[in-house]
């Protein structure tokens, strides 16, 4: 529709209005005509007002032009009312259009448009809005794709320059710090003959380092990760990480840190450690350095291989030399190989010694668990207990065979259990995905104690093949969280308020009591904090109050409404005031941890209903007196009407 058609539109509705006015006027001449040339007189001004005198409903045919004319002209004004509304439709419809076709075709050039509110009210809109997300989902993934690759082709291109480990390992080093923003980064690689880690080269705040450390499997973050042959990303660092785990980092300690498995064939080839000033590390780099390591061990291996090749090959030239040259020579071959058998008993004995010192390793991997702040399990694909750490005694306080025998679900809350198996059956979707919980246990003592657990899905690997559970003890960190929380919530309300506060736990120790407690009582807040309610030398009709809230609180814990009168000696004189106290429960988790206990001083209150009271009731004596005496003087009304029946009385 082109912008003039309304405008013809109402034009011609105005017509018809007009034309449909005249054909009623032509229609009432016509009438009069034929109603004149029936009476047989002529057709003029004077008859027919003669005519209209003496038919007086010729008017009513007079006035129908100027009725129709009033019928169909608001008709024509509601008709172009529609039709403007339908304009305005119309073109707010051809906006839109034009907004989505503006959208589409920068969407179509490669630009990233900026969507305007009014798009999802349209399909279309709704339809445009989802492909640009698609576009950008499918951008953002293409950009990680080629954002990994050309780190391979980095990491290759040194791969295949470098043939020395120590400078391989540097040079690797180097590059990842730059791309993957690292601040310091560490490159292991792992002899299997001594069964240790060797540190070959160290990069930090792009330049190298110098150190030589060595790690064993299980030892400190480091062989931790080979140990179990899976990233380590850490966000809470140790203060003593230095001196414990690390070998990269000096006096400083980083925001995170991840370590990295070299692993291909299942064969352990060395371990990456990266430090990093921000907590947070994306996925994108841990994906990044997870596929990496594979094609780095791969060359690693390659290397050891060439090396163990070219020294073989070495000592089978030596060798073919030496019997070349001593071929003839029998007896001095023969001290030789007399020799050889005295290295090889040699060799035996350092075997044998190197398996004393494996058990031995063992049995100090065997002290470190044992005394470990964590308790480690293993759950197989069933759920059931299949390895727990020998910590487990000091820390819950249950032998190993306690636990294995099913301690470690039956000292736990029934609706932690549905939690913690839910957790594990979410994992056991989602290989490699870590989940934290946290729950309470009741340890063999009877204590309750809160726990913590890290949980990784290690099922394909089979070395493990289950759940792995890292539980460490968070009760002292759960006490100073509730302490801090306590003392928060007690700074928020005004010290200088004239009502009494309190905050007590549900076993009756008191938390918080603001200055006002001293008047009520005679004891400082001082000597009351910290203290239970028991142990406070309140008077009786205080301490009586104080056993009342804590004994229906914990039978029922809603807001409840108590009044208490207590005494007060004003000089040599004793008086009382009255005390009106609101208890409130606090919960935490759906069980009662505090109660907040507020007292109004109403005894002026009090005072002035009782003499309210002691006023009406002097005020209604009166009333029933006067009454009594003017019934005893005046007559009944029954009388007085009698006697007097056109009167009235007035009080």
């Amino acid at each position: 529709m082109s912008r003039r058609d309304p405008y013809i539109i109402r034009r011609l509705n105005f017509r018809k209005v007009v034309v449909v006015t005249l054909i009623s006027l032509l229609l009432v001449i016509l009438i009069l005509f034929a109603f004149i040339t029936e009476s047989d007189i002529p057709f003029n001004l004077q008859n027919r007002i003669r005519v209209h005198r003496e038919h007086p409903s010729l008017i009513l045919v007079d006035l129908m032009p100027a009725f129709v004319f009033i019928l169909l002209y608001p008709m024509h004004r509601i008709m172009n009312r529609a039709i403007g509304e339908y304009e305005d439709r119309v073109k707010e419809s051809q906006m839109i259009v034009d907004r989505n076709t503006k959208f589409a075709r920068e969407l179509s050039e490669g630009e990233d448009p900026e969507p305007y509110p009014e798009m999802i009210e349209s399909e279309l809109g709704k339809a445009l809005r989802m492909i640009q997300l698609n576009i950008k989902s499918g951008r953002r993934k293409e950009k990680e794709q080629t954002w990994i690759a050309e780190g391979k082709d980095i990491i290759s291109k040194i791969l295949r320059e470098y043939h020395d480990p120590g400078e391989l390992s540097y040079q690797i080093l180097q590059a990842l710090n730059g791309y993957i923003q690292a601040t310091q980064g560490a490159f292991y690689v792992f002899d299997e003959v001594e069964g240790r880690l060797t540190n070959t080269a160290t990069y930090a705040y792009n330049r190298r380092k110098y150190v030589t450390q060595e790690f064993r499997i299980g030892q400190g973050l480091v062989g931790q990760c080979a140990y179990e042959m899976d990233f380590i990303h850490r966000t809470e660092i140790p203060d003593d990480y230095v001196t414990i785990t690390s070998g990269i980092l000096g006096d400083r300690k980083p925001g995170s840190i991840l370590l990295v498995p070299l692993i291909t064939n299942e064969a352990l080839q060395g371990v990456l450690e990266f430090a990093f000033i921000n907590p947070r590390i994306p996925k994108l780099t841990i994906q990044y350095l997870l596929e990496l390591g594979e094609i780095i061990a791969r060359t690693l291996l390659n290397l050891k291989l060439n090396l163990r090749t070219r020294e073989l090959q070495e000592e089978s030239r030596q060798l073919t030399e030496v019997l070349r040259r001593n071929e003839q020579q029998l007896q001095e071959n023969a001290r030789e190989m007399q020799s050889a058998q005295q290295k090889l008993e040699s060799a035996n004995i350092q075997l044998e010694n190197k398996i004393v010192e494996a058990n031995h390793a063992q049995s100090r991997l065997h002290l470190l668990l044992e005394y470990a702040s964590e308790v480690i399990s293993i759950y197989d694909e069933s759920f059931r207990l299949t390895w727990i750490s020998p910590s487990v005694i000091n820390i819950l306080g249950y032998t190993v065979e306690e636990m294995m025998g099913g301690k470690d679900m039956e000292r736990i809350g029934r609706n932690d259990v549905v939690r913690i198996r839910k957790m594990l059956e979410q994992l056991k979707e989602s290989p490699g995905r870590i989940e934290q919980l946290e729950y309470s246990f009741i340890r063999k003592n009877g204590e309750r104690i809160f726990l913590r657990t890290y949980c990784r899905n290690m099922l394909e690997d089979s070395s493990i093949g289950g759940f792995v559970l890292n539980t460490t003890d968070i009760t002292e960190s759960k006490q100073v969280e509730k302490e801090q929380r306590l003392k928060s919530r007690m700074q928020s309300l005004s010290e200088n308020s004239l009502d009494l506060i309190m905050r007590l736990s549900a076993s009756g120790m008191i938390h918080y009591v603001n200055p006002v407690v001293e008047d009520y009582t005679g004891i400082a807040p001082g000597s009351i904090l910290n203290r239970s309610c028991g142990d406070v030398a309140f008077q009786k009709e205080f301490a009586e109050l104080m056993g009342r809230i804590l004994s229906e609180m914990n039978r029922r814990p809603v807001k409840k409404n108590l009044q208490a009168t207590l005494p007060m000696l004003m000089g040599e004189y004793r008086a009382e005031r009255i005390l009106s106290v609101d208890a409130i429960p606090e919960f935490l988790d759906g069980e009662l941890e505090t109660i907040l206990v507020v007292g109004h001083d109403i005894t002026e209150a009090k005072r002035i209903e009782k003499e309210i009271k002691v006023q009406n009731r002097k005020v209604q004596d009166s009333i029933t007196y006067a009454e009594r005496i003017q019934s005893s003087i005046l007559p009944e009304p029954a009388h007085i009407r009698k006697a007097f029946p056109k009167s009235f009385i007035y009080y």
